[in-house]
């Protein structure tokens, strides 16, 4: 196979911001199902979507931001009529501390170098008792080869990748004042081969059986 040479998350979700809600695969579903069975419902809090992307987990009304590096997202966001979305990377967020009660990293960590800068920003942003979601691409995935690649004008692009391990996360997140809540690892089911049908791949359903593909988990910033 050809190997590809990455591009940074910014160029690479410029290109792939024009067809990224419509590219079927099964990461998003699956990373959904975890982030509902982690999260705290949104309603009624101060939302930050931290790589929020075309915006489309934002939820309507209510606090919600959104930040994202690519400003192709972010213009697909505002079309869908969102506009609490500013450019901006995990590593400085552009808020005062303490002003959210949630905040999502939703896979977007793999895409950062250092990991304790952007975990200790996110903590920061946090208020005292308020919850972090981190979810990405299991780091055994990209252990074993796995790559974020997209298609953009019939070429297959690479997206930078930085995986973290779990061990690596729970020390920055212990840096940050977070405490950890649960930890839920996906793995593709049985029941999920209509997930892969959807997208027109069945085959790949009996090559990721019983393969954890989603690490999703809760921390808590010191409520003192």
């Amino acid at each position: 196979m050809k190997s590809l040479t990455p591009v940074s998350p910014a160029a690479a979700y410029d290109l792939w911001s024009a067809n990224y809600d419509a590219d079927l695969n099964p990461i998003p579903v699956l990373e959904e199902r975890a982030a509902r069975a982690l999260s705290p419902d949104p309603a009624g809090r101060r939302l930050l979507d931290a790589g929020c992307g075309t915006g489309r987990r934002l939820p309507p009304g209510g606090f919600g931001v959104g930040i994202d590096v690519s400003g192709g997202m972010l213009l697909a966001a505002r079309r869908r009529g969102l506009s609490r979305v500013i450019r901006a990377g995990v590593e400085r967020l552009p808020f005062f501390s303490g002003v959210f009660d949630l905040v999502w990293c939703r896979l977007v960590l793999g895409h950062v170098a250092s990991l304790e800068p952007a975990v200790a920003e996110l903590a920061r942003v946090l208020s005292p008792g308020g919850t972090l979601l981190v979810t990405d691409f299991h780091p055994g995935l990209v252990a074993a080869g796995l790559r974020r690649t997209f298609v953009f004008e019939g070429e297959r692009f690479e997206v930078e990748t930085h995986p973290h391990s779990e061990a690596r996360l729970d020390e920055a997140a212990g840096s940050a004042s977070l405490r950890p809540l649960r930890r839920m690892e996906m793995e593709v089911a049985e029941g999920d081969l209509d997930i892969f049908q959807s997208i027109g791949r069945p085959d790949l359903h009996s090559e990721f059986l019983g393969r954890a593909i989603v690490l999703a988990q809760t921390f808590e910033r010191d409520p003192s």
